[in-house]
């Protein structure tokens, strides 16, 4: 405007009061404010560097124009803002052309006064039109403001929904680490059951070993103190219970080894299927044997029958013999008395009968000790048997039931290692989604931080701007209302409703544009507040979250603890096992080791048979030559 020909020619004869009332852009009671426009139309809201290339070419073109009147005339620059420094150019060429010219004032104002009231209700109008112009501006800044709420809204939205999602994964560790000590608990509970079932179970497998090895000891004894030929058995059993003692360790040895892996675990189920399978059948064979026992103890009572019955006939033949004895004691008696015997042809018939008798009584004799044998040893088969068979059915029973016991334990071991497992997945996924979340979600929380803080900084320095614009312009309109003690806005307003306002509903205009602009100045205020408390918020957020990554952190370590303490006490349970699958071994050949003395005392029994057959069948042939030589003796008397 300053650039036009008209202006420079009306302008040159006006008070430099009035010509700075008339190019104030508001009169008194209003808050100036910055005019805001598109960038394409104004070069206000450019960047810095065109505010450094444009005002200097508006000044040098103004001190241009100016020059027109005096050559000699140049500004005096000062360090204030590019529009401070536009008034006070234009207030020093004002002034230097009134100095000029030697213009009072007051005759200007009195001579000029219907000019100015022309010249003031065309700057009212063009100030009314600027006024509108920064509306619009104002209008289109709020907008922007409003695209930048949203955004933030939006911003805002994300990291509540990373919140949630953040504390449903703290819940869901949360879980995890409750489901954790809770097994972590039964897995203690089941563990100190077990360890006092198994103390049971090693107690009574302890004295039912003392039992057995005290039933041993009595066996061996009796073994000792009947026959040497026992006593070599002992020395083999005591050699084969060496050799089993070697295999027992080499088996330990395999044990060991094949307890280091899952599969092998399988393997050693398939053992103990294949080994209770053959307790099957070694309990099928024992059955069958004990049948064989149990007809060898009705061969043993028939044969006893017979001895009973073969005593019977030699105690009748004995009664027979006394008779024959009587008889041939008569005969002497009447040989005797009639001088002369049938049997003075036999001499020594006497010694003979002394001799037979003799005979006969030591065959009673032996027929009574081996009787008494054979009971004994009736008695002591009935005794083992009973015995053998009670520690079959005790052995069978716990057989059975460690047997149940380990399996048990294997799906225990089973069950844990799968929810071990499953921790370990669903932790490993944990760390995974915190490493995202430090890699990804706090970056971009940062990097939004750093754009909220940047955009709080441009709205500070544009409120800072403001500020000074409105505080300037309340300067310039108390110079141009003469009132400079005006700063209240109602008594502005009311100045501006004075009847001798030159054009009241233009005033009106201005009012309602200054109020207008001063709501949006607090509006512009109010979402300043709003900005320093969402980044107060962000900031709070991404302390919140760097606490929970660190917590998740910590976490994951105490749970990789607890894993490999849990992982321990399984090796433990699985060298208890081992233990209790050796001492299961070793009951099984405790076992075949009584299986092999049954065997043995067996044999004994068949060959003391033997020999009782042998005897008998020479008692037998010992009575039949006694009865011929005694029907000899009588046929011939």
């Amino acid at each position: 405007m300053l650039n036009s020909q008209d202006y420079s020619d009306e302008a040159r004869g006006y008070n430099s009061h009035h010509i700075s009332r008339a190019l104030s852009p508001m009169i008194s009671g209003l808050r100036p404010v910055p005019r805001l426009a598109d960038p394409i139309s104004s070069s206000y809201l450019l960047p810095k560097d065109n505010e450094k290339i444009n005002i200097p070419d508006f000044i040098n073109s103004i001190q241009n124009q100016l020059k027109r009147l005096t050559p000699t005339f140049s500004f005096q620059y000062a360090t204030d803002s590019p529009l401070s420094q536009a008034i006070n150019f234009l207030t020093q060429a004002i002034d230097h052309i009134l100095a000029e010219r030697d213009i009072d004032p007051k005759s200007f104002i009195e001579q000029n006064d219907e000019f100015f009231d022309y010249q003031q209700s065309r700057r009212f109008k063009e100030e009314a039109e600027k006024a509108k112009e920064t509306t619009k501006a104002l209008g289109r800044y709020e907008q922007l403001l409003k695209k930048k709420e949203e955004k933030l809204k939006e911003e805002k939205s994300k990291i509540q929904n990373d919140k949630n999602k953040l504390k449903n994964r703290e819940e869901q560790l949360q879980a995890g680490f409750n489901d954790l000590d809770y097994r972590e608990k039964n897995f203690i509970e089941n563990k100190r059951f077990d360890q006092e079932k198994i103390k049971l179970d090693k107690e009574d497998a302890e004295r039912k070993l003392n039992e057995a090895k005290d039933m041993k000891e009595k066996v061996e004894r009796k073994i000792d103190e009947s026959t040497k030929h026992l006593r070599y058995e002992k020395e083999s059993l005591m050699q084969l219970e060496n050799c089993l003692n070697q295999t027992k360790q080499a088996l330990a040895i395999d044990q060991k080894r094949i307890t280091q892996d899952k599969l092998e675990i399988e393997k050693e189920k398939w053992k103990l299927e294949q080994r209770a399978r053959k307790l099957e059948e070694q309990e099928i064979l024992l059955n069958v044997k004990i049948e064989h026992m149990d007809q060898e103890k009705q061969v043993f009572e028939s044969e006893k029958v017979g001895l009973l019955s073969l005593r019977k006939e030699m105690e009748e033949e004995r009664n027979d013999m006394m008779i024959f004895k009587g008889q041939m004691m008569g005969y002497d008696r009447d040989s005797r008395m009639s001088r002369k015997s049938p049997l003075d042809d036999f001499p020594n018939t006497e010694g003979r009968f002394e001799t037979l008798g003799q005979e006969y009584e030591a065959k009673f004799l032996e027929l009574e000790e081996r009787e008494i044998e054979i009971e004994q040893a009736y008695k002591d088969l009935n005794d083992q048997m009973g015995k053998c068979n009670k520690e079959l059915e005790e052995r069978e029973s716990a057989l059975d039931e460690r047997e149940f016991y380990i399996e048990k334990q294997e799906k225990d071991f089973k069950k844990t290692f799968e929810n071990l497992k499953s921790i370990e997945i669903s932790l490993a996924e944990s760390k995974i989604q915190v490493e995202d979340l430090r890699t990804f979600t706090i970056p971009e929380l940062e990097n939004q931080s750093e754009t909220l803080g940047k955009l709080i900084q441009e709205l500070k320095n544009q409120k800072f701007e403001l500020e000074n614009l409105v505080e300037k312009m309340q300067n310039k309109v108390s110079s141009v209302w003469g009132s400079p003690n005006l700063s209240d806005t109602s008594e502005q307003l009311s100045f501006c409703n004075d009847k001798n306002s030159p054009n009241p509903q233009l005033n009106q205009e201005i009012i309602y544009i200054a109020t207008e602009l001063e709501d949006k100045l607090l509006a512009i205020r109010n979402r300043e507040l709003e900005l320093d408390h969402a980044q107060e918020l962000l900031q709070n957020d991404r302390e919140n979250l760097a606490q929970a990554a660190e917590y998740i952190k910590i976490s994951h370590v105490e749970v990789e603890e607890k894993r490999k303490k849990l992982e321990e006490d399984l090796a433990e349970e699985k060298a208890k096992l081992t233990n209790q699958y050796l001492k299961l071994e070793s009951g099984m050949k405790l076992l075949s080791t009584k299986e092999s003395e049954i065997f043995a005392f067996k044999r004994k029994l068949d060959e003391k048979q033997k020999m009782l057959m042998i005897k008998e069948k020479e008692i037998m042939m010992r009575d039949k030559n006694t009865h011929s030589h005694s029907s000899s003796i009588i046929e011939e008397n």
